[in-house]
């Protein structure tokens, strides 16, 4: 997983078998050691559908489980509540759904930048 502080950088790659927008991302391995990780062929999600994809899982007010907290009991109702909404948060979203996250970045770079079918970005 890639912490928001780590560089990266995001090059379009051939397109998929659909005709969807693909890129191939690298970045820095941070705290898990020297050199870089590279996500290969990363389909992104467009705009609309991860507008429906973040709301949805935003809107959701289930409570999930929130694990055991280590105090060994063995109870396991011992963690913090944990909502879906918690999983789109930015410091989890690269863990739970990394496809996710690179299409959000995607999309804030196409926004900021006035340009989409990315050639090449870094951070």
């Amino acid at each position: 997983a890639c912490s928001i502080s780590s560089r990266w950088s995001m090059a379009a790659a051939a397109p998929s078998t659909g005709g969807a927008l693909v890129v191939d991302v690298t970045f820095d391995k941070g705290i898990e050691g020297r050199g870089q990780f590279v996500d290969v062929a990363v389909p992104i999600i467009g705009g609309d559908v991860l507008r429906d994809v973040l709301a949805a899982v935003h809107e959701d007010d289930s409570v999930l489980d929130g694990g055991e907290d280590g105090d060994g009991d063995g109870d396991g109702d011992d963690g913090a509540a944990l909502r879906p909404r918690d999983m789109v948060r930015l410091d989890r979203i690269v863990s739970v759904s990394p496809r996710v996250f690179w299409s959000l970045l995607y999309a804030h770079r196409a926004d900021a930048e006035g340009t989409t079918g990315v050639t090449w970005w870094t951070g």
